[in-house]
């Protein structure tokens, strides 16, 4: 069985990288609460796209490592040409196609810690 819980090493998650690191994380638990089964490199790509939406949203900026793969995917998300006007945009979708996340999807495939990116990842829900 795999581990179901989300380690954080500091109590006090103020800063937007933390959070949007949060986010990411959060990501994979709404995938394994739907038992999806897809690819590591799909897993990943959707958990950095939300990571990246959700820095986009909070500090409309990047303090992300140039080529990292969380930098990646916030230049996939700012290319969209969102703007921020206040007003909830809930009904709009955020669609990506497969150019939009190319670059995102090569630094993971280049990341060594997703050596196994094209390998299943199959999640099991949670058992109450």
């Amino acid at each position: 069985m795999t581990s179901k819980t989300i380690f954080a090493t500091d109590s006090d998650i103020q800063y937007f990288d933390q959070q949007s690191t949060l986010v990411h994380e959060c990501t994979h638990a709404a995938l394994d609460i739907l038992k999806t089964t897809t690819n590591i490199l799909t897993d990943e790509t959707c958990a950095y796209l939300a990571q990246a939406i959700y820095m986009f949203a909070a500090a409309n900026t990047s303090v992300f490592t140039p080529g990292s793969n969380a930098a990646e995917a916030y230049k996939a998300v700012k290319s969209k040409g969102i703007t921020k006007t206040g007003v909830s945009n809930f009904n709009t979708p955020l669609e990506f196609t497969n150019k939009d996340v190319s670059a995102l999807q090569t630094a993971i495939k280049a990341d060594p810690l997703y050596s196994n990116w094209a390998s299943q990842s199959v999640y099991s829900g949670f058992t109450p």
